[in-house]
C-alpha cells in the first residue's frame, strides 16, 4: 500500500504543496508551510514519494522529527488509508501511536492485519477483540 497518492485524491488546498510542477514541495517537505497536523502528515506521506531525492529526504527528516503530540491528533483523524498504512509500518515500535492507527476506522483491513502480527500481545488484543474488524 506504500505508493504516492493520485494529485487528484488529495484535497485541493494540499494538492498544490504536492503538484510536481510547483515550487512549494521542497518548503512543505521542510515542514515550512501552513498546515494543520493531519494535512501536515499526508503531504509528508506524500513527498516521502517524490521523484526528486532532496524532497523526499527532507520530508523524511520532518516525518522522523515530528512530535508525538502532533503525530496523535493526526492519527486520530480521517486520514486516507494509505496514509495510516505507512504511518503504522514506520510507527510500528512506537506503541502509543500505533494503538491510535489501530483505533482509526480509517485505517484500513490490511494494516491492521500487517500490525497484528507484529506488535504486542496488548495491542494484537485490541486488534482481536474488536468486533467490527
Amino acid at each position: 500500500m506504500d505508493h504516492p497518492i493520485e494529485l487528484s485524491q488529495l484535497p485541493p488546498q494540499l494538492q498544490k504543496f504536492c503538484d510536481p510542477t510547483k515550487p512549494a514541495r521542497m518548503m512543505a517537505a521542510k515542514g515550512l508551510v501552513p498546515l494543520g497536523p493531519n494535512d501536515l502528515v499526508t503531504v509528508l506521506y506524500q513527498l516521502s514519494h517524490d521523484h526528486e531525492e532532496p524532497i523526499r529526504t527532507a520530508a523524511t527528516a520532518k516525518r522522523e522529527s515530528l512530535p508525538p503530540n502532533i503525530l496523535e491528533g493526526a492519527l486520530k483523524s480521517d486520514l486516507l488509508p494509505q496514509v495510516l498504512d505507512f504511518y503504522a509500518r514506520n510507527l510500528i515500535k512506537e506503541e502509543a501511536l500505533l494503538e491510535v492507527i489501530l483505533l482509526n476506522h480509517a485505517t484500513a483491513d490490511e494494516t491492521i492485519a500487517w500490525c497484528a502480527k507484529r506488535t504486542s500481545e496488548r495491542l494484537s488484543e485490541i486488534v482481536a477483540v474488536n468486533e467490527q474488524r
